[in-house]
Order: structure tokens, then sequence, then C-alpha cells
């Protein structure tokens, strides 16, 4: 008599286990907390657990492509100028549009650069590639999707780094206020991912003013800068030095180029050290 029970339940088991995808069941229970009532014969967890809608995975694991849409951004896998972007979504069957989108600020949005899944239907998880990446560059992602009545579901953000193709990622970025002194230097020692685009956009975010990308230094080594300038008289000159070897070397390199600037100038200039930096 155990033997045949043991048998029978197994048989029953398989049976769920093959339905997956949630035909509609009659209500009844199977003893020990399994539901087959509600909607499908393979819910989450097989007979041990719930009836409620059924999973394209299968009996067990997987979310229900049924029900409110939700997605998580999962995993973000670099290659090249490429990035694979994994993400699991409930609710599919709900869903107008369902992709990725990414940008090199917080919070991208459907506005920003994105791709969308082809087929929606019976889906639990897919994966996308973000494509046509600049190098040496910081990405924001995270999976979406639009309901059929046009609601816009955004999952977890995740963050990836894209690698240098033609030189190494090391770089310096002098940003200066072409109508006064001001000048801010970043480097992606301390900025990781950060381009240049992302470094002037910083630099104008820092406050008002007349910012322009004055250099982007790539060179190994020691750099600096001086200022040249008159009150009241814009805009200002600045002359830099990079890839040198200490510090020093690339203070007193500018700073002639300064002086030189200073020959001849009217009405007569100063000239005053503004910034230094390091490139490992």
């Amino acid at each position: 008599m155990i033997k045949i029970i043991e048998t029978r339940a197994s048989k029953i088991r398989l049976r769920v286990r093959a339905w997956g995808g949630g035909a509609t069941g009659g209500a009844g229970t199977l003893g020990g907390g399994g539901t087959l009532g509600g909607g499908g014969i393979a819910g989450a967890g097989g007979i041990a657990g719930a009836g409620g809608g059924g999973s394209t995975t299968g009996a067990g694991g997987g979310g229900s492509t049924s029900g409110p849409i939700t997605v998580k951004t999962t995993d973000v896998v670099v290659v090249g100028l490429n990035a694979s972007v994994t993400a699991t979504v409930t609710g599919s069957d709900n869903a107008s549009e369902l992709g990725i989108c990414w940008a090199q600020t917080k919070a991208p949005t459907i506005m920003s650069s994105k791709r969308t899944v082809e087929q929606r239907m019976g889906l639990t998880g897919f994966s996308l590639l973000a494509g046509s990446l600049e190098q040496c560059t910081k990405y924001f992602v995270r999976a979406y999707a639009i309901s059929k009545s046009g609601v816009v579901t955004y999952g977890n953000e995740l963050t990836f780094i894209t690698p240098g193709l033609i030189n190494d990622c090391v770089a310096t970025y002098v940003v200066v206020r072409r109508d006064s002194t001001g000048y801010k230097i970043y480097s992606t020692e301390y900025n990781p991912g950060l381009n240049e685009g992302a470094a002037l956009e910083k630099a104008k975010n820092s406050g008002p003013g007349d910012w322009q990308m004055l250099l982007v230094s790539r060179a190994k080594g020691y750099g600096a800068m001086f200022c040249l300038s008159q009150e009241n008289v814009h805009p200002p000159a600045y002359f830099t030095s990079e890839g040198k070897a200490t510090s020093s070397e690339a203070i007193v390199d500018a700073r002639n180029q300064a002086i030189a600037g200073l020959q001849g100038a009217n009405p007569p200039r100063s000239y005053f050290i503004c910034g230094t930096w390091v490139n490992h």
C-alpha cells in the first residue's frame, strides 16, 4: 500500500510539472497545502505551492506572466563597447513593450537610448544588448515595461564602465570659465568612467559662467596650468604642461609659457598657478 501511494503521488507530481504554463483546473485540494484551483495547475512551487497563475518556466520558480507588471535589472556583462543586460519580469502578458534603456546620466528613461524585446508574451526574463557605446565611459542602465494602458514601470538601476580600445581610461579634464579665472579639474582616478561631455556638464552644474573644455590630458605623468589675467579683463589666457616626470617640472614649464605670454602684453597682466594634476 505504501508503495502504491508513493507511486500515485509521483505520477501526480509529474503531471503537474508537465502542465508548466498554467492550464485552468477545477477547484480542489491535493492536501499538504497545495491548491489546484484559481487559474493554473502549475503555480509557483508546483504541488507544494499555492495555485495562482501559471509560470512560463514550469512548476517551481519563475515569475507569473499575468497580474501586475514588475521588472528587475539583474546583471550587466560588458564586452568591448557593448553591454549585455539581463532582467526579470512579471506580468509580461499585460505589457505592450519590454526593454532596457541607458544613458551617461542617472535614471535613464525611454527617451534615452533603448532596445526592446520582440516577443513579449509568456516572458519571465530577457537579455538585451546595449550597443554603440563610447569607450572609457560610465553608463547607467535599467529595465522597463510599458503596460497596455501606457503606464511606464522602471526597474532598479545598474552601472557599468566601458573599457578603452585605443588608449586606456586615464584622463584629466581641465574645464575653465572664459568670463573669469574660474576653473575645474576632474580626474578619472576620482571619477571613474567620466568622459569629456560629462566633465563639462559637471562644471556647468557647479555654478554659472561661460564654461569651456580647455584640455583633455591623457599623457601619463604630471600636469600644471598657469592663468594669465588682469582684473576686469577677459578672457584670461591659460598655459598648460602635461606628461612630465615630476610636479615641479610641469609647474616650471607652464610658468615659463605664462612668462613668455606676458612679454609685450598691453595692458600688463599678472600670472599665477591655477591647477595641477597627475595621470598615473
